[in-house]
């Protein structure tokens, strides 16, 4: 993991975060490969999860399984690991793993769980920080389709309200979703509950939940899009969907959002042009994007320890 710095000279230069120690390589009380993360903003805590493997877009014989997956809590404040677990073997393999994304459930003014998409296995997998325990549900929707060169289960976002989380695989434009309740009961039917929501208008990576709107990127076209939700309920409509922007070279691949107030932060990194071979390193072509959109509405963890969570029972008919 880095963080950008500006050098007196007018430079920017990666530093690692949080230090040099804690991303060496082959250590398993640091981190080895930091796909993704959330910072909760309530608490100024950084959810990380680090798949303890390295090299995992290179070549099968290039991929190094150095230690088990994990998820790290940081406190940015001051750099310190407030809890370090390590998924057991039989949750999360040590040696097939790709968890991609994260997003936080609260309940009751704390962020309690955590749902990770592993975007190798086709799965979506729980951390409840109360029990210090974690667990994974799987269905055929979260699987790659054999008809597609692209992978599994990938983008996920929750809902403002909590009620809802919602996931798409990269190798279908299908978009479904699940209630909470469901997850945090590991022994739910998850295929019993799902929720088919709707074709969207291209294949996806990244996805985030603001207020009121589920913003996704648009794999095909190089675009963002926004869905809207309806009415009192968390449940998005595709029939809302609009297409917010678009770039041909600077928002190829786009992925990573989050908020920032009521900016959109996200990132485009061109990864099919490197997957393909054919990405540029000459400094010629920019390969790398940063955005920023204001899109007048904040992110999902706003204020959350102090909003009113409803009850299960306000949505019938999802619980069976």
């Amino acid at each position: 993991m880095n963080s950008l710095v500006n050098t007196p000279d007018d430079k920017t230069l990666l530093k690692p975060f949080p230090s040099w120690e804690m991303n060496k390589k082959g250590d398993c009380t640091a981190i080895q490969y930091a796909q993704s993360m959330e910072i909760d903003p309530n608490t100024g805590y950084m959810w990380i999860i680090d798949t303890g493997r390295v090299n995992i877009l290179s070549t099968f014989s290039d991929v190094e399984n150095l230690c088990p997956a994990k998820i790290l809590i940081l406190d940015i404040a001051n750099k310190n690991i407030i809890r370090s677990y390590e998924f057991p073997e039989s949750v999360v393999s040590s040696k097939t793993n790709f968890l991609n994304d994260i997003v936080l459930d609260y309940i009751d003014g704390l962020a309690r769980y955590a749902y990770i998409t592993n975007t190798s296995d086709g799965k979506i997998y729980v951390y409840d920080f109360v029990d210090n325990d974690s667990y994974y549900f799987e269905d055929a929707t979260m699987k790659q389709e054999p008809s597609s060169s692209r992978a599994p289960v990938d983008g996920i976002a929750i809902s403002f309200e909590f009620d809802f989380v919602y996931y798409c695989t990269l190798s279908s434009r299908d978009l479904y979703a699940i209630p909470t309740p469901i997850l945090r009961n590991k022994t739910s039917n998850v295929t019993k509950n799902l929720i088919y929501v709707g074709k969207k208008a291209s294949g996806a990576d990244g996805m985030a939940f603001g207020q009121r709107t589920l913003f996704y990127v648009g794999l095909d076209d190089n675009a963002v899009y926004k869905v809207n939700a309806q009415g009192f309920s968390d449940m998005v409509s595709m029939a809302t969907e609009e297409k917010i922007m678009s770039d041909n070279e600077s928002v190829q691949w786009a992925d990573t959002f989050a908020f920032n107030g009521t900016d959109l932060w996200f990132i485009a990194n061109k990864l099919s042009k490197f997957q393909t071979h054919s990405m540029h390193f000459s400094g010629s072509v920019n390969n790398m994007y940063i955005w920023k959109l204001n899109v007048v509405e904040h992110g999902y963890l706003w204020l959350a320890p102090l909003r009113t969570r409803r009850d299960s029972s306000a949505l019938p008919g999802l619980f069976g």
